[in-house]
């Protein structure tokens, strides 16, 4: 029974069974699993903001429950997979990306662990659960990559990754592209597959035995397919025949990267004559917020509308559970921004203040800490709002486009928010993935080794709704991986909507 931290990476190997090198009995096991549940529901009810949230009962009516359900799952475990699959029962069933259980530990409590593994992997396309790498070794057959899996053991693979993988994995939507429920498929030691049913590419229908086999680290590594084999993605920019593609893939930023953003902001803010305007955010799965928002102000010059009577419009703001978890993770993020932006930085004091302004409220006593939000003066604007204000941008006036991919989360989609909110611009791509209210983690250690990652603050107001995500105007069917196909597409969209007839070619920065 294994489920791993880098889910993306590991769950496609289809763990089963693990092989412990360090031999601990059951009782040791699961020994481990309860401190580390405990640990974790404690973590929860003293410093998650929606254990105190009176907008959402919701959230404590699982904090309990699903506390008592994961207890009961504590005698079954037997292995180091199984600690984590307790203790991930009870995380997942929050249905919060920020809110997760590491598996950081496996190094120390099972240095030379094993996998066992079905030899094939799939994921989940358009066109059903699709076999998306296989690795031979047993000498028993596999099936063909691109078939699609129609069957195991009687039952459809929406129905059993919905109910017997995703509790364990990540129950938000299952049918997700590239959500780690399906590409975890036969990971839990109760389900043990014995023959699965699939269609190939060519329409013939074949049945094959799960066929087990053991893998090493290095060797489950060959499954690795689909979702995994992404491109790496910086930050920057091509500016050609009147067109400014601007990569927005990165907000999580280390000093030489914080370095090359500041050129790109005075390269942006100085280019004219841009007529189409596209921000890709394609592989950016969130950071810090800051640097969208610096990004859309170099491009564009930041939007203008008329600001009278604003305080007719609802407060946007957060709210910080005031706890020594939130404190700790404020002693973090000054170190953070200290070793990306240098000691004396604006970064550091901004930190460094808010750190203080958070030890004064614990002292007080005060259980919540107001941060009011900066943009658009702190009011809740949407696109509606924003043309009757008149809204548009200060230096640039042609077509915007958001390019996304089902990757863009938190301070991604925060900046999605924020090129919505403008008349006329456009999201093209795949949706998005979404976000509770609760945001802005910290990360805590567990008994075992394991941390927990742990969302701090809560949103008010916030222009998306809880765990919405930001649809397409215009979805962009096939892979996203494939620049020049994405750019054709996007250039197609852009003449149809616009009129315009740009050439998307790429350029040097």
């Amino acid at each position: 029974m294994r489920l791993v931290a880098l889910v993306c990476l590991l769950s496609l190997a289809q763990v089963v069974v693990a092989e412990d090198s360090i031999q601990r009995s059951p009782k040791e096991w699961q020994e481990i699993a309860l401190a580390d549940l405990n640990a974790v529901h404690d973590a929860i009810v003293r410093g998650h903001p929606g254990a105190i949230d009176e907008l959402n009962p919701n959230f404590k009516i699982w904090m309990e429950d699903g506390f008592s359900k994961a207890k009961t799952l504590v005698s079954e475990v037997d292995s180091y997979g199984g600690v984590v699959d307790v203790v991930r029962y009870y995380v997942t069933g929050f249905r919060d990306g920020h809110l997760g259980y590491s598996d950081d530990a496996s190094g120390k409590l099972a240095p030379d662990l094993n996998m066992r593994v079905s030899g094939w992997s799939v994921e989940h396309t358009p066109h059903g659960y699709t076999v998306v790498a296989t690795v031979n070794g047993s000498g028993q057959p596999v099936p063909p990559l691109g078939s699609t899996l129609l069957q195991c053991d009687g039952q459809q693979p929406g129905d059993l990754i919905k109910e017997r993988v995703a509790p364990f994995v990540d129950r938000r939507n299952p049918e997700a592209p590239c959500n780690v429920a399906a590409l975890a498929m036969g990971e839990l030691k109760s389900l043990q597959l014995k023959q699965c049913a699939f269609k190939t590419i060519g329409g013939s229908e074949l049945t094959l035995p799960v066929d087990y086999r053991f893998l090493g680290p290095g060797d489950w590594a060959a499954l690795i397919e689909g979702c995994n084999q992404r491109k790496h993605r910086d930050n920057g920019f091509t500016f050609q025949h009147g067109t400014l593609w601007i990569r927005a893939a990165n907000f999580s930023l280390n000093s030489d990267q914080a370095k090359a953003l500041q050129r790109m902001l005075r390269q942006l803010r100085q280019l004219r004559g841009v007529r189409v305007l596209v921000f890709d955010v394609r592989g950016n799965g969130g950071g810090d917020s800051g640097v969208g928002g610096k990004i859309f102000e170099a491009a564009t010059g930041g939007l203008k509308f008329d600001t009278s009577n604003l305080k007719q419009l609802p407060q946007v703001y957060a709210e910080w559970r005031v706890s020594e978890f939130s404190l700790k993770a404020a002693d973090s993020y000054v170190t953070g921004k200290q070793a990306t932006y240098g000691a004396r930085s604006a970064q550091v004091v901004e930190a460094q203040a808010f750190r203080d302004e958070l030890a004064r409220d614990q002292r007080s006593g005060a259980v919540w800490h107001r941060q009011w939000v900066d943009g658009l003066d702190g009011y809740l604007v949407d696109r509606a709002e924003m043309a009757r204000r008149h809204g548009h941008l200060r230096r640039y006036h042609g077509p915007v486009v958001l390019l996304t991919d089902e990757r863009c989360a938190s301070a991604c989609l925060d900046f999605a928010d924020l090129v919505h909110i403008l008349p006329g611009s456009i999201q093209v791509g795949q949706t998005t993935s979404s976000d509770t209210l609760y945001i802005h983690v910290g990360f805590f250690e567990m008994p075992s080794g394991n941390h927990l990652t742990m969302p701090l603050k809560v949103w008010r107001n916030r222009l998306r709704g809880d765990s919405v995500p930001w649809v397409p105007d215009e979805p962009i069917a096939g892979n996203l991986e494939d620049d020049r196909a994405v750019e054709s597409a996007v250039k197609a969209i852009v003449a149809r909507r616009f009129g315009a007839s740009q050439t998307l070619e790429k350029g040097s920065d």
